[in-house]
């Protein structure tokens, strides 16, 4: 059967912990002698861990239609390899062909929408993950500048 790849579970773990990171990072961006940028570095923290969480609830749903669609595939006869709804190997009545066709293609349309659906959510969590990233990235560098530090002197 089809395994869309991902544990929602973990992606939803994962959001979460960076959301409370955040939590902790706006927090300690009230004090005095906080650095500026604390603020703009939560709400980074934030968008990466909203978006985990998203894509944890979109993937669990793909994984919920993924299953039920393998159900039906399994009562109609037919066969799930990857993404692609097949007749099994061996003879049968040209009636029973028949209706394997039938709800195969009602199947693999199905299926193609889920597969789009997984895509687009993936794509979205990509996009976001790039942005922040970058974002992060030059955050570092300006902070780095912005203390007197060369780029090795703050690592550790």
């Amino acid at each position: 059967m089809t395994r869309p790849g991902g544990d929602p579970a973990s992606c939803s773990q994962l959001g979460g912990a960076l959301r409370r990171q955040s939590e902790l990072v706006g927090t300690l961006a009230q004090a005095p002698e906080a650095l500026p940028a604390a603020r703009t570095i939560a709400g980074r923290l934030d968008t990466a861990g909203a978006a985990l969480q998203r894509y944890a609830t979109e993937l669990a749903e793909v994984h919920d239609a993924v299953r039920s669609i393998g159900a039906e595939v399994t009562a109609s006869g037919l066969e799930l390899d990857g993404w692609t709804v097949v007749e099994p190997w061996g003879p049968t009545t040209a009636e029973i062909a028949g209706r394997r066709r039938a709800a195969m293609r009602s199947a693999q349309e199905r299926l193609d929408a889920v597969r789009a659906q997984l895509a687009r959510c993936r794509a979205s969590l990509e996009r976001t993950a790039a942005a922040v990233t970058e974002a992060l990235a030059a955050d570092s560098a300006h902070l780095r500048t912005e203390l007197g530090a060369g780029p090795d002197t703050l690592r550790s």
